[in-house]
């Protein structure tokens, strides 16, 4: 298969757009790792290294009419893991086919934080780089119309680039504090729908580090892209609906939307339990299971456990129920998708695993006081997941002694026992929640030794 690849030299200001065509490689996952094994060889590197390239695209699909096709793929070498890794970004390909190439690598770094712009005119493909000051980016990061980090760095940019894509349909990528301090930086997008951001709709390459690796081995803060370009594909139409789902149907004997409703059940909306998503699905599914306390589970009676998951579905799940699932506040992550797998309440995008790691995990069991831990933790630009056991593991170590308060950043003493969740759970609950956004700001900041060793 033939594919046009850019290459951006971040150190040099170098730009170089080619065809590229190899046999054995048929997508981005095939193309980052024949760049990473045999050309830069970034296994002999340390994952900072301004070599150790960062190599985003799409997939063959993208710009066709398959609801699921529209993944941006980042991959890099892993600060956290050490090998070459993937992190998807759902939907964002569906506004990065609109550049009109296919892969991107980054290598080299640019002497300041920089902003690539990737945007297609309808005749061109125009890159540019805008720099800006690491004193001011360090201010926008701190606050900026209301807001911190990648929320306040996405609108940021949104004033002051977003012009530059007038009459187009864009996207933003960008990395908070957390990529500048700390080895698990993720990259956020937020799909943008006339210049505004869609709430709900929030989505991140955030596992093994990417945004770490794009900051600190390239020093790009975001990336911006989008155009007017247009896909073609060989053969057979697949952009027309009209051509895909008898393509769907034959293999699957059945409508295509039936098909997809079949297999999205958890993501979309569960008839049988009633509610949808990943968050609503999976706390009815792990029952007196589910991982609380830093993973003190097994050495909680069962009864007690009981009566934990109890507080955890009346003060957790039902208000996500209520809020979310009732009033169908769902959206997708950017493409034309019939699933709408992303429930949100309060403003806030609503997901089991970051809920999860930053809530129950870390002693937080109801909706609202998660919205506090959930939210920092996010704005920083960390990979919610990775931070939330993390804290978990700290606040555990705060409540044993061997940590002080002071030591780690944090205004005072975790609440948590056992009898906290059973007993007090929506003082224990704020409370904790409190604790872990403080503890996101010092690490990602790192503002403090034990906030740098964290990280």
């Amino acid at each position: 298969m033939k594919f046009t690849t850019l290459k951006l030299d971040m150190g040099k200001g170098k730009i170089n757009s080619e065809e590229f065509e190899k046999t054995g490689i048929y997508g981005i996952i095939d193309y980052a790792l024949y760049l990473h094994d045999e050309v830069y060889k970034t296994y002999e590197m340390d994952p900072y290294d301004p070599k150790n390239i960062t190599v985003f695209g799409k997939g063959a699909f993208a710009g066709s009419a398959l609801p699921g096709a529209h993944r941006l793929m980042f991959v890099f070498r892993s600060p956290l893991w050490g090998g070459v890794f993937p992190s998807a970004m759902g939907g964002a390909a569906y506004q990065f086919q609109r550049v009109g190439v296919d892969f991107v690598t980054i290598e080299g770094k640019a002497e300041k934080p920089t902003v690539v712009i990737l945007k297609n005119d309808g005749e061109n493909i125009n890159v540019e780089f805008y720099q800006i000051e690491e004193d001011k980016l360090l201010e926008i990061w701190r606050g900026y119309k209301g807001e911190e980090g990648v929320y306040a760095l996405t609108q940021y940019l949104i004033d002051h680039l977003g012009q530059k894509f007038e009459g187009m349909e864009y996207r933003i990528a960008c990395v908070g504090p957390a990529a500048m301090n700390t080895n698990f930086g993720a990259i956020f997008s937020q799909t943008l729908r006339k210049g505004k951001r869609l709430v709900g709709s929030e989505d991140w390459a955030a596992r093994g580090g990417s945004g770490s690796v794009l900051f600190r081995a390239h020093n790009v803060a975001a990336i911006i892209f989008g155009g007017k370009a247009g896909k073609e594909f060989p053969g057979e139409d697949i952009s027309k609906m009209g051509n895909v789902k008898p393509i769907v149907e034959g293999i699957h004997k059945k409508p295509m939307f039936e098909v997809i409703g079949e297999k999205t059940v958890k993501y979309k909306y569960n008839p049988k339990l009633k509610t949808g998503g990943t968050f609503g699905g999976n706390y009815p599914a792990e029952g007196d299971f589910v991982p609380i306390l830093n993973w003190q589970m097994p050495y909680i009676p069962k009864e007690e456990r009981i009566k934990i998951h109890e507080n955890i579905m009346k003060l957790y799940w039902e208000p996500f129920n209520k809020e979310a699932i009732e009033t169908k506040n769902w959206t997708t992550c950017g493409e034309p998708c019939p699933v709408a797998c992303k429930k949100y309440a309060n403003g806030h995008h609503i997901e089991y695993e970051p809920r999860e790691a930053n809530g129950p995990l870390s002693g937080t069991i109801t909706l609202r006081a998660s919205d506090i831990s959930v939210h920092a933790v996010d704005a920083m630009g960390f990979d919610a997941i990775e931070f939330g056991g993390t804290a978990a593991w700290i606040l555990e170590l705060v409540h044993r002694g061997f940590l002080k308060p002071e030591e780690v950043g944090i205004s005072g003493m975790p609440e948590f026992t056992k009898e906290a969740l059973m007993e007090r759970p929506v003082e224990s609950s704020e409370k904790n929640a409190k604790l872990v956004a403080e503890l996101a700001r010092k690490v990602a900041f790192a503002e403090n030794d034990i906030a740098k060793l964290i990280g």
